[in-house]
């Protein structure tokens, strides 16, 4: 087999193909490779909570020893199932392509000149949001 056509049977995986990874992966012997596939086949997903504050530090703890506990692995580990992070969205980015609105005459404008500033400006900031996300078998 040529390097060409090793490299096109990947570029065919599918969702089916995952999927059928991930339910033989359920049995692994890796405990945290078989609960997350075994999680993932249930739909047993992950709570997410979004935050305009970071998460408490101790809730986070609490969360970790719980999980370490209750699947008998490592703190380590434990991060794969209790974890953090941040998000950034910018609604409006000036100079990166146009948008245009639809006004009620039915002409279309720039949104610079259909939009006074402020609103513009207020767009155009970055918002920040705090991620925590944990298996919701873990909040007692």
């Amino acid at each position: 087999m040529n390097e060409d056509h090793h490299l096109e049977a990947f570029a065919t995986l599918d969702d089916t193909d995952i999927m059928a990874a991930i339910k033989v992966w359920a049995t692994h012997d890796d405990k945290v490779l078989a609960k997350l596939c075994r999680d993932m086949v249930y739909r047993d997903l992950y709570k997410v909570d979004i935050t305009n504050q970071p998460p408490d530090r101790a809730f986070i703890s609490k969360l970790t020893e719980r999980a370490i506990a209750k699947y008998d692995i490592s703190e380590y580990e434990a991060s794969y199932f209790v974890f953090d992070d941040t998000i950034r969205n910018n609604a409006y980015r000036p100079g990166d392509g146009n948008i245009r609105i639809l006004m009620k005459d039915g002409s279309i404008k720039d949104i610079t000149a259909a939009s006074d500033n402020s609103n513009l400006e207020a767009l155009a900031k970055t918002v920040k949001k705090y991620i925590l996300c944990y298996k919701k078998d873990l909040i007692i």
